[in-house]
């Protein structure tokens, strides 16, 4: 989940890497309507159809839509387990992400966790 404001060149090759290297099934990108912090990003249909245009020909990348606003772990890792029941789900970070989580910004961490974690 983030913002991808827009989504570039190195959000797909790490996209592809992880497939690739973690031999995945599909991997999907969740663009954040209100994404944490200051950023005010472009309308979200908008950064949703670029993110469309730039997984298209790769047909184990796509877009799935978030029900909130934000990537919440308590809300939204619940639905994704509800969604994919049967699957090991791998959550793919930036290494500016990863070094920013702690309990205090991201409630329900240890819930995560219990999951794959990447960092790029």
């Amino acid at each position: 989940a983030g913002a991808f404001d827009p989504i570039h060149d190195g959000h797909i090759e790490v996209a592809r890497a992880s497939v690739n290297q973690l031999g995945l099934d599909m991997l999907y990108f969740m663009v954040e309507s209100r994404p944490w912090g200051d950023k005010q990003p472009v309308e979200l249909k908008h950064r949703q159809t670029m993110l469309d245009l730039s997984t298209e020909a790769d047909e184990k990348l796509a877009l799935l839509s978030l029900p909130d606003d934000q990537f919440s772990i308590d809300r939204t890792l619940a639905e994704l387990e509800e969604k994919f029941p049967e699957d090991e789900l791998f959550f793919v970070f930036g290494g500016d992400v990863f070094m920013h989580m702690n309990p205090e910004q991201w409630p329900g961490l240890e819930k995560l966790f219990k999951h794959y974690i990447v960092v790029f």
